[in-house]
């Protein structure tokens, strides 16, 4: 694990860097915003250019920066996952080279075929995103501060609207990892019929298995698609409240806000400000009902590559050797494999064949 935290840091941590910057322009946003309604409604005249021209500067910069910053973050975060990914591919073959007798036990080529091409991308998908996980609650958290300073605490009654949706996808969620887990079962099977059937291809000619194997193969598949459509709608079921949260936190927030006092008038600066802040809100909120089920579905993936990775296995000697046992003759290596490096020794009677 560290020798993995080691590869992927020089990218991984600029990454965090760019990531800071583009929560601090969407944060600067509404603020300059803000400045630029209270500057029409002070001085809606001739005066306004000098005063709003800054703010409007201001935006237009923030803009571009913030879309700078997401895309060289998402370039890192995306260098950083395709090297762990290779390593980790890369550790499960040699592992899988190496492994015992014993250690082979109850193993299937299945599983290992399931370890690189579904476990290591669910890795890599995390790795994408994997700044969300501080930086989406710095940014709730600064929002509500700015809805409840330069609107008003009434609104951060929003907030705790969206809060409220966290348990219902929270448990979606688990549901979802638990039809996971039967469906990963379905596909390691699966994989390991169709990968021995073709092992034994001309046993399988020869006896005319082809349609047995193919109705077994279908069995598994359908059972696969049954779980499948249950996980997705489980997965439909979690967007759809991360989609719909914002705009019901921001219809009772609005709401509560002009009923709990005549006094509290939805100006410009106040709505389209509040506006900017929810719809901003929107964007960690979707990200972190996101983030809760990509993290269960990685930590997942963790748990299945480090059970293999803990398998037994020979001892790496560093050195191999393909040895030629003639008859009548002493033993001499064809082929001499020392430190990436190899040799072939001359032999006369391959010399004599030729």
């Amino acid at each position: 694990m560290a020798v993995l935290l080691k590869l992927v840091a020089p990218a991984f941590i600029p990454a965090g860097f760019w990531e800071l910057v583009y929560v601090a322009c969407r944060i600067s946003l509404p603020l300059s915003l803000r400045q630029l309604l209270l500057a029409l409604q002070r001085n809606p005249g001739e005066s306004i250019l000098q005063q709003g021209l800054p703010y409007a500067i201001a935006l237009t910069v923030a803009t571009l920066i913030s879309a700078l910053s997401q895309n060289r973050m998402v370039f890192l975060s995306t260098k950083s996952g395709i090297m762990l990914r290779a390593a980790l591919t890369s550790a499960i073959y040699e592992h899988a080279l190496r492994l015992t007798p014993a250690g082979r036990a109850g193993l299937t080529t299945g599983e290992v075929t399931n370890l690189v091409a579904v476990d290591t991308q669910k890795l890599f998908d995390v790795m994408l995103e994997g700044h969300n996980v501080w930086s989406c609650p710095l940014l709730i958290c600064v929002v509500t501060v700015l809805l409840g300073v330069m609107i008003g605490p009434e609104l951060i009654i929003g907030v705790a609207a969206l809060i409220l949706f966290l348990p219902v996808v929270q448990a979606i969620v688990r549901r979802m990892l638990r039809i996971r887990k039967e469906r990963s079962k379905l596909t390691d099977v699966r994989i390991n019929l169709i990968t021995s059937m073709l092992q034994g291809i001309r046993v399988t000619k020869l006896n005319h298995y082809e349609s047995n194997i193919e109705q077994h193969v279908g069995d598994i598949r359908k059972q696969e698609m049954t779980l499948l459509r249950r996980e997705l709608s489980m997965w439909g079921w979690v967007l759809t409240a991360a989609v719909c949260s914002p705009l019901v936190a921001t219809g009772i927030a609005f709401s509560f806000f002009a009923l709990v006092d005549e006094d509290n008038l939805l100006t410009p600066s106040n709505a389209f400000t509040g506006l900017l802040l929810y719809s901003i809100l929107r964007f960690p909120i979707n990200m972190t009902a996101r983030l809760v089920g990509k993290m269960a579905q990685a930590i997942e993936a963790l748990r299945r590559i480090s059970e293999f990775l803990a398998r037994d296995v020979r001892p790496y000697a560093g050195a191999y050797r393909v040895e030629s046992r003639g008859v009548g003759q002493e033993d001499r290596p064809l082929i001499d494999i020392q430190d990436e490096a190899f040799s072939v020794e001359p032999q006369d009677d391959l010399l004599a064949l030729s």
